[in-house]
């Protein structure tokens, strides 16, 4: 029994989202706030029964708009906003939560006894079960708490002399109290309800109560905020109560625990503590309580001790006798003498063990058994956090019977972890998407070439794991183009949104830009620049842009992502741009082009404003010198120019009059030293090739 899809609307961020889990473990990637809590809270209430959902848990955005619809009626007078909340059309505006999940089983080997009753679709060629949760008001209720409501609403319109809900400006103190009222009446009159359904959800029936669907699932999620601390002042014992937890999931626990009481009193019998206690505890008590009783007739009983011992005081007794220890240099070290890494380790190691020791469990193994952890990598180096994931994947295979899901934002367990495990959470627009890269994969990259297929795993296994995190993407063809990039975000002004940013590098050469579009801007929709060469045959071009115009370029993304159709080929063919088609591509307000078919992606290259340089390195030269990259100076020229600017390279030895490609050409085996010297000199910073600033500024715009 497995957890199929989680269907999600209405909750919090969530709208319309569905998440598919994978039979072992599904990885849940995001970054800060893209809604990976929120989906533990969630199933903690859902699947775990603890709880139940509140106010703030509603869509801020549905919230929002049931505030605006109120308001707006109340504006229009008494009676309006009456037949307003009374008319049909009212109650599907009402905030709400829907939750839908579906279980699947294997008939051959799964035992469905737990579940049989909730079985709704009987066709034999199906093996699914269809849950409901619902979070939403009750009509007569709500419809009676918003007439009360409507004092209070028009109260604040004529006191603020709101004239549509627009004028509610959010965040004011008016604003804060309404909202405040509203909600209180939405959470009062909404209520829990879970139901079980056919694949289409329009056929449901009630289940008998909220706490039914809880009964159906083994559910434990491990949050990332516990109390952890490696400071000398710790005196938790936290790691001792979890290894009795652990071993409390053992089969023999009980038989030894239910010795234990027995042997405790044989022990207190046996030292004669009892006797000690009663004599010189209780001996003097007693003689005074019978000289009290005396003075009022009354006859007052002997006080004494004896002894009670049940399991569960053995619990508590060896939680608290024992010590977790660490044995260094020979000597036992304290709980507390490991860093938070190692803590933080052991600890979800024994949350793991203990939940997978409840899957082998009889009641258990007739339940859908899921386990969560949330940001494991807390207090971990990569390494740890490789070890840890590939412990855990291994334990899921190996363990069989359960599921397990982790969120992250760390790029390590990103990349220790299959394509096809990944989910990756996107915050947009203040909603939050769901990006399934095994259906990702599945459309794009299975069944391709064995080729194409080697392709994506090299390139993902470089470059895929900071893309999942990123805000933007920036492409880059080799180490000194990164080197100069980074160096104009840090330094430049206009430049200071790109500094807030986390910006994703990937190196792709001149030829494999093209191959990340399905992912970076069609399925991860991140605003994405690719700064690339012009590269066109160098020797093909010695004196003129006339000579260049008709050439093309032998760069396979700008070929790949700008061509024409050719009128005499056949019409599913294309025809590769010119280079004076491609600089015709060129926004003259941007500065750069856009990539076709999307507002996402835009590509930046060489052009007249370069000198039409073809590499990155002939373009710092011709914009420094404001020069076409086939013009010439004498040696003596570019000597002078090598001492004064302090910049690195070669001066060729054949040529009297070198131009600048052939000063590049001869300086190809310098191309670091003459990055490190152009950006060691801070006046290089203010004369930058256009076409790099222009990709910039696009990204942060």
């Amino acid at each position: 029994m497995r957890i199929s899809s989680i269907y999600i609307d209405g909750y919090r961020r969530f709208k319309a989202q569905s998440i598919k889990f994978e039979d072992g473990t599904t990885i849940l990637a995001g970054a800060n706030n893209s809604g990976k809590t929120s989906l533990i809270d969630l199933l903690r209430v859902v699947l775990g029964g603890e709880g139940n959902l509140r106010a703030e848990d509603f869509s801020a955005a549905d919230r929002f708009d049931w505030f605006a619809a109120l308001v707006g009626a109340a504006i229009e007078g008494e009676e309006e906003y009456r037949v307003f909340v009374e008319h049909d059309e009212f109650f599907p505006k009402v905030p709400s939560v829907d939750v839908r999940i579906e279980v699947t089983y294997d008939p051959a080997t799964d035992d469905i006894r737990q579940f049989a009753d909730y079985l709704m679709d009987l066709d034999s060629e199906k093996s699914s079960f269809y849950f409901q949760y619902r979070f939403s008001a009750k009509r007569d209720g709500l419809v009676a708490a918003c007439h009360d409501l409507y004092a209070d609403i028009r109260k604040v319109v004529d006191r603020c002399g709101w004239t549509s809900p627009s004028d509610a400006v959010p965040g004011s103190s008016d604003f804060l109290v309404l909202q405040a009222k509203i909600d209180a009446a939405l959470v009062e009159y909404s209520k829990p309800e879970v139901f079980f359904a056919d694949e289409s959800y329009t056929n449901r029936l009630l289940m008998g109560s909220y706490k039914d669907l809880k009964r159906l699932f083994n559910f434990r999620a491990v949050k990332a905020s516990r109390a952890l601390d490696d400071t000398n002042e710790d005196k938790s014992g936290g790691l001792n109560q979890r290894l009795i937890k652990v071993a409390k999931e053992d089969e023999n626990w009980l038989e030894l625990l239910s010795k234990f009481p027995e042997q405790v009193v044989a022990a207190i019998h046996e030292l004669k503590i009892r006797e000690l206690t009663t004599d010189e505890a209780l001996k003097s008590l007693n003689t005074v309580m019978e000289s009290i009783s005396s003075t009022n007739g009354a006859r007052q009983n002997d006080l004494f001790l004896d002894f009670h011992v049940t399991e569960e005081h053995a619990v508590q007794m060896i939680a608290r006798a024992m010590q977790t220890r660490y044995l260094g240099a020979g000597v036992p070290l304290g709980e507390a003498s490991q860093g938070l890494g190692y803590s933080n380790l052991i600890y979800l190691h024994l949350e793991a063990e203990s939940f997978i020791r409840s899957v082998s469990q009889v009641e258990n193994g007739y339940l859908v058994n899921m386990l969560i952890l949330e940001e494991p990598e807390s207090h971990m180096h990569p390494q740890m956090q490789n070890a840890f994931i590939n412990h855990l994947l291994s334990r899921v295979e190996k363990g069989g019977g359960f599921q397990a899901a982790v969120t992250t934002h760390s790029s390590e367990i990103v990349r220790s972890s299959g394509i096809e495990q990944l989910r990756v959470l996107k915050s947009e627009d203040e909603r939050c998407r769901i990006v399934d890269l095994r259906e990702f994969h599945t459309a794009e990259v299975a069944g391709k070439s064995a080729e194409t297929q080697r392709l994506f795993s090299f390139l993902y296994s470089i470059n895929f794991s900071d893309l999942l995190f990123a805000d933007k993407v920036i492409m880059y063809e080799g180490d000194t183009e990164r080197m100069y990039i980074q160096a104009l975000i840090r330094e430049r002004p206009e430049l200071a949104g790109l500094r807030a940013q986390y910006i994703s590098y990937v190196q792709v050469g001149g030829a494999y830009a093209h191959v990340y579009k399905s992912l970076v801007v069609d399925a991860l929709r991140l605003k994405t620049v690719i700064i690339t060469d012009l590269d066109y045959e160098k020797e093909s071009v010695t004196s003129s842009v006339q000579e260049l115009n008709p050439l093309y370029s032998t760069n396979a993304t700008l070929n790949t992502f700008f061509n024409e159709e050719d009128e005499d080929a056949d019409q599913d063919k294309a025809k590769a741009l010119t280079i004076e088609g491609l600089l015709g591509v060129v926004s003259s307000d941007t500065g750069v082009a856009l990539v076709p078919d999307t507002q996402l992606a835009a590509v930046a290259f060489q052009s007249g404003s370069e000198g039409y340089a073809r590499t990155f390195e002939e373009a710092i030269l011709a914009t420094l010198l404001s020069a076409e990259v086939w013009s010439s100076r004498t040696k003596e020229a570019w000597e002078m120019l090598r001492e004064s600017s302090g910049l690195k390279f070669s001066i060729p030895r054949k040529q009297e009059s070198p131009t600048i490609r052939q000063i590049v050409s001869s300086s190809s085996s310098q191309k670091t030293d003459f990055m490190y010297s152009l950006l060691l000199n801070p006046k290089f910073m203010d004369t930058v090739p256009p076409y790099i600033l222009s990709a910039l500024r696009w990204l942060d715009s």
